[in-house]
């Protein structure tokens, strides 16, 4: 399981374009699609459901 910090999980929803599907920063924009979160988080491409996957509550714990 990849152990993400809340703060980077809320500053990236905070500048997440839903429209482009980027998320924005000041100098660059990160496009994010199915083949970039592949390759930046190493999640399975196709084949797995979110609903399918185990819960992580608000303080990084397993459910």
């Amino acid at each position: 399981m990849i152990d993400v910090p809340l703060k980077i999980v809320y500053y990236v929803l905070d500048h997440f374009n839903f429209e482009t599907l980027k998320v924005e920063f000041e100098d660059c924009e990160v496009s994010v699609d199915s083949k970039s979160v592949h390759e930046m988080l190493g999640l399975p491409s196709g084949g797995s459901l979110l609903s399918n996957m185990d819960y992580i509550s608000e303080n990084n714990e397993e459910s």
